[in-house]
């Protein structure tokens, strides 16, 4: 996933390889290859949960989130939140514990081994 990082705005490229993926599912759809999602920072792992929450209770569910990071922390975490019916794009909520909006070298989940 090739990354655009100039501290206030992160561009990122996103092409699904294989299995099934929620940037998959949003390319097959009627959107096409088109802006996915507009990230914005949170202070903490549980600010990413409770902005899902709000949405949630405004009427747009959460489409897809996880927490991030090395065995026992710190962690990071990212929510898809779905509010194409009234603003045409996914909002997500994310928080990285120490590396700004996160590292495309990782993977996440890690591979099997």
């Amino acid at each position: 996933m090739p990354v655009a990082d100039r501290r206030t705005l992160q561009l990122e490229l996103v092409q699904p390889i294989e299995g099934p993926s929620f940037y998959r599912d949003w390319i097959e759809s009627a959107h096409g290859e088109s802006l996915n999602h507009i990230n914005y920072l949170v202070d903490s792992v549980e600010e990413v949960y409770a902005h899902g929450k709000t949405f949630e209770a405004m009427g747009f569910p959460q489409l897809q989130n996880t927490k991030f990071g090395p065995e026992g922390g710190p962690y990071g975490a990212f929510n898809y939140i779905d509010t194409m019916k009234k603003m045409f794009v996914v909002w997500e909520p994310v928080h990285n514990a120490e590396n700004g909006i996160g590292d495309p070298d990782v993977t996440i989940p890690p591979p099997a081994t």
